[in-house]
């Protein structure tokens, strides 16, 4: 059995980034083969995958950020999944390029920790830079959830997922290696947004008390070195302590403010 395959380059770095990330997918697939360009004006990363799901017909929907250059073999992986039973979701292993700099590398630990040099496997979760999406399973999870506003977000959709008794799988085939940052999602700005928005979400899932809101705006501190400690060393430059602790002091008080005072009205800035 084969399933229908659609792929979708999301477009972080800018027009050119996307232009070539196509351009290198294209290589590897047939003519037959679709590949389009989401845009940055097309609003945020989980609303732009939320889109090109659901203008899809095809079985599964292949998601891929212009930061990364896929393996050659993730058009091969993609056909494989037809025989992995309940089968809605899968990415690959991050490797960094060496020519990324201080920065754009402590973005990639603080970002991607658990998906660097990662075992190919079932999972809980799914890092966001390559997404292999079962479209059907993925839109009745959110319609049944009534989600659907959020569009699709690792820490919405996933346990959603699981609880409808799929599957999300770590395959080797589908291996990337980060060649750029995203502008937005590395910068400290980005960053607090980001923890606002996931503490926001997580606290009314959770149905978090007061006095739990309340602690874990004054936990910081805590959550600050517990992400540090997660993009732990060896670090590549001797610059990037210092940029992974700032990243993980920005991501921990945007935590304490959304357990408080709910998200931002606006998360074009979801990453």
């Amino acid at each position: 059995m084969t399933l229908s395959l659609d792929v979708i380059v999301l477009e972080l770095v800018g027009a050119k980034a996307s232009a070539a990330c196509a351009a290198a997918l294209r290589q590897v697939g047939s003519p037959a083969l679709s590949v389009h360009i989401e845009p940055k004006q097309s609003g945020s990363i989980p609303h732009r995958r939320l889109h090109a799901l659901q203008r899809s017909d095809a079985d599964l929907v292949l998601l891929v950020e212009d930061t990364v250059r896929l393996d050659s073999r993730w058009l091969s992986t993609c056909q494989k999944v037809a025989a992995m039973p309940a089968f809605a979701g899968g990415s690959g292993p991050v490797r960094l390029s060496s020519s990324l700099d201080a920065k754009a590398c402590a973005w990639a630990r603080h970002e991607y920790a658990a998906a660097l040099g990662t075992s190919p496997g079932s999972v809980e979760s799914l890092p966001g830079h390559v997404l292999l999406l079962h479209r059907a399973r993925c839109l009745e999870a959110l319609e049944e959830s009534g989600l659907q506003h959020d569009g699709i977000r690792e820490d919405t959709l996933f346990p959603l997922l699981r609880a409808h008794g799929a599957t999300l799988h770590i395959l080797k085939g589908l291996g990337a290696e980060l060649i750029a940052a995203d502008p937005s999602g590395s910068s400290l700005r980005g960053q607090f947004l980001h923890g606002r928005g996931w503490a926001a979400r997580e606290s009314l899932r959770m149905r978090w008390s007061a006095s739990r809101r309340l602690g874990r705006l004054v936990a910081w501190p805590a959550v600050a070195a517990l992400r540090l400690g997660r993009a732990a060393p060896p670090f590549t430059h001797t610059s990037e302590f210092g940029h992974t602790l700032a990243l993980s002091v920005a991501w921990a008080l945007g935590e304490s403010v959304g357990a408080v005072l709910g998200q931002s009205a606006n998360e074009d800035h979801w990453t």
